[in-house]
């Protein structure tokens, strides 16, 4: 029961935290654009190391 009320609670900030971010945070299209084209090919590395730690060290490094 415990484990369900951190959840909802966590669940109940991070729906406040993104709210309150898009209402009143700035609005930079240029730092967001930037970071996004980033996001792509860390993620295919990411994949690509994952995979390859799976197959060459099963047990871990």
């Amino acid at each position: 029961m415990t484990l369900l009320i951190i959840l909802a609670v966590l669940l109940v900030g991070l729906v406040l935290v993104v709210n309150l971010t898009e209402r009143f945070g700035k609005q930079e299209a240029a730092t967001n654009s930037k970071i996004s084209a980033f996001i792509v090919p860390l993620l295919i590395i990411m994949v690509a190391v994952q995979v390859l730690r799976a197959l060459f060290w099963p047990d871990g490094f």
